[in-house]
């Protein structure tokens, strides 16, 4: 068995000393796993340090589903939502003039609605994601537009 979605929190002044006890916490991490029957994956291990200050090696990874970067804002997780929420309106479009709006509700809820919603409460938009949030809520209002409208005025029965 492996040991997923592990997070060590560590806070140093001193890069150096920081990494050190890093490498020996993790070194704890990993006896404990094998007394304990389970793996790790170094392949998916990642190690990202915060930093308040907007520098441009501004690095993020996936944790629990949310893109965190190293300098605490969102804009990875925000470009990564869009996508997905893209994809999901191409889909809407593509099965409208097939499916019910039940059906359609169905397809929304699962891969708009859920992107949209997910992780919203721990996600705090800082200015420069204030754009993206913007182009977040428009790509909502055409999935609105494509479940109403275009549907009910197809599917009118005179």
């Amino acid at each position: 068995m492996f040991a997923d979605d592990l997070a060590i929190t560590m806070v140093h002044n001193i890069v150096d000393t920081h990494k050190m006890k890093l490498n020996s916490t993790s070194e704890l991490i990993e006896k404990w796993c094998s007394s304990n029957k389970l793996k790790l994956n170094s392949d998916k291990t990642t190690e990202i340090i915060f930093n308040i200050s907007r520098s441009p090696a501004n690095t993020s990874c996936r944790f629990l589903g949310l893109y965190v970067e190293s300098s605490l804002g969102w804009l990875t997780h925000v470009n990564h939502v869009y996508s997905k929420i893209s994809t999901g309106i191409y889909m809407l479009r593509m099965l409208r003039a097939s499916l019910c709006i039940d059906s359609l509700l169905s397809v929304y809820c699962a891969h708009i609605h859920s992107h949209m919603s997910y992780g919203q409460l721990f996600m705090v938009w800082p200015v420069e994601s204030l754009n993206c949030r913007k182009e977040l809520l428009e790509l909502s209002a055409a999935t609105h537009r494509e479940l109403t409208v275009d549907h009910f005025l197809l599917n009118i029965e005179y």
